[in-house]
């Protein structure tokens, strides 16, 4: 991790990066600033055991979640650009997970959400994993417009929830498999 001391319990990062399959890590308490564009911020979990993000995620630039290791977003967040998930196995658990971000979910990705409703934008650029590039465990409203840059799938987990599709899909040429 790259850290640079804030001042009032923040921390400016621009890597979280877990390698490690003992357990899993918990980040908790104050703000995480996400800093830096170029590239853009990152949480990477290549490690086989969980990454849990409590903490209250900020910044403008967006951000990169990549690792095959599993992350789960605990907390309701305010930062906004994009939310590129790369090769990522991630669990949104808040409403507010991504903030006011975009949400890209591209190939070997897969967007789990234990939530009840989702207002970003998405884009989904491949099948996902097993279920779908977006699966959900709860009966939940995706109300931003979702936009197919590939052909996609979209899933349940469960075969008692559902998922709500509002604000629309749009795509041209491509095959998006429920």
């Amino acid at each position: 991790m790259l850290f640079r001391s804030g001042v009032s319990g923040t921390v400016y990062v621009n890597r979280i990066n877990k390698t490690d399959s003992a357990g899993t890590t918990s980040i908790f308490g104050g703000n995480i600033i996400l800093a830096g564009s170029s590239p853009l911020p990152e949480i990477n979990n290549s490690g086989g055991s969980a990454l849990t993000i409590n903490s209250t995620l900020s910044g403008v630039n967006g951000l990169v979640l990549s690792g095959g290791g599993p992350i789960n977003i605990n907390g309701a967040n305010d930062y906004s650009g994009t939310t590129e998930i790369y090769a990522a196995n991630l669990t949104a658990n808040n409403n507010g997970a991504f903030g006011t971000s975009s949400v890209n979910v591209n190939e070997w990705s897969v967007l789990k959400l234990a939530t009840s409703a989702l207002s970003n934008a998405m884009t989904l650029n491949g099948f996902g994993l097993g279920n779908g590039a977006i699966q959900n465990f709860l009966d939940v409203t995706l109300s931003g417009p979702i936009t197919l840059a590939g052909d996609a799938k979209i899933g349940n987990r469960s075969d008692w929830s559902t998922m709500n599709l509002t604000g629309g899909i749009t795509a041209t040429d491509k095959r998006l498999t429920l």
